[in-house]
């Protein structure tokens, strides 16, 4: 397996160098403003939002695009004394499978300005949930947008204002009824629906495009073994990819992960090249907009060292905390 990470690089590197929003009408409330948490030093790390409980908080929850349900850990639900009632089991399915996990009730949910009430919220002792206390999944949650500064180790989830935000690669993109971000790539010469998944460390491949690809280029195999919100662990294997294609983002030297994964066949994604991009792509950009109002995805690629910038900007036109 390489030890390298994915690279990046861009048709508009130019219009990056001066990483800056456009003016909106509404300026960022403070509460708003959470947490994004790399995990290693190459800055390929999962997201994490800082969620209040029933008045109780903040904890720390993962913020998954790509699940339909948010869930609670083990430890935190008996902190709260959120006790499952009788037979009361829902059936959660997760990048490696389905399975009936029992849930408790949640009767108030906060997200700096976003509030739900009156939640089910399954528990999940998964091997995913090391070192959390939950999991956010926006796929099945009205939020409209979510932005990323990985530069500042910020995230804010909000409303959708519409239009461009200057600095940023835009991606059109496609909400599916199950509320996922998806948009139209090529891996190599092959055409790919790619999903967009913070949740998932690496990117995945199904058979269809592993069979695509194989028919130009018979490329060196690694094992690996995928992990999801569920118990199960599916196994499978990684191969470098030829230069992957999101709209002007062209990404390089990147392992793909290819396997028989049960999500695929759960978005009707199992017969045609299909490709869930991870946090080891996502998570080597300076920032990272999904807008699932509009729907568009936005990347700002990461500045070259050197580059002086007079002021950071937020996605909503106000400087950003702990901006140079």
């Amino acid at each position: 397996m390489k030890s390298h990470s994915a690279v990046l690089w861009f048709a508009v590197l130019c219009a990056a160098c001066l990483p800056r929003a456009a003016a909106a009408s509404a300026s960022a409330d403070p509460s708003s403003w959470l947490l994004a948490c790399p995990t290693t030093i190459d800055r390929i790390g999962r997201i994490i939002a800082p969620v209040m409980i029933d008045g109780t908080g903040p904890y720390r929850f993962l913020v998954d695009t790509g699940a339909n349900d948010s869930m609670i850990s083990p430890a935190l639900a008996q902190r709260l004394k959120l006790t499952p009632g009788p037979g009361a089991l829902m059936k959660v399915t997760g990048i490696t499978g389905s399975e009936q996990l029992p849930w408790v009730p949640v009767a108030r949910l906060r997200v700096g300005r976003f509030r739900w009430a009156n939640m089910r919220m399954p528990i999940t002792d998964s091997p995913v949930m090391n070192g959390l206390d939950g999991i956010l999944g926006l796929a099945g949650l009205p939020a409209e947008r979510i932005a990323v500064d990985f530069r500042h180790n910020v995230v804010w989830i909000g409303h959708s204002h519409g239009g461009g935000v200057w600095g940023y690669l835009s991606i059109p993109a496609r909400r599916t009824a199950g509320g996922l971000l998806r948009v139209h790539a090529h891996i190599g010469s092959v055409p790919v629906i790619a999903v967009i998944d913070t949740g998932s460390p690496r990117t995945l491949g199904n058979e269809a495009l592993h069979k695509a690809l194989m028919r130009s280029a018979a490329r060196q195999k690694d094992n690996a073994r995928i992990f999801g919100v569920t118990r199960q662990v599916s196994d499978g294997d990684m191969a470098g990819s030829p230069t992957v294609y999101l709209g002007p983002a062209a990404i390089g030297d990147l392992d793909i992960v290819y396997g028989n994964i049960p999500i695929f066949k759960v978005w009707h994604l199992e017969d045609r090249p299909a490709v869930v991009i991870g946090m080891d792509v996502l998570g080597t950009v300076d920032g990272l907009i999904l807008d699932y109002r509009r729907p568009h995805v936005y990347i700002l690629p990461h500045r070259p060292s050197g580059v002086e910038v007079q002021q950071t900007y937020s996605p909503l036109g106000s400087p950003l905390p702990g901006g140079p």
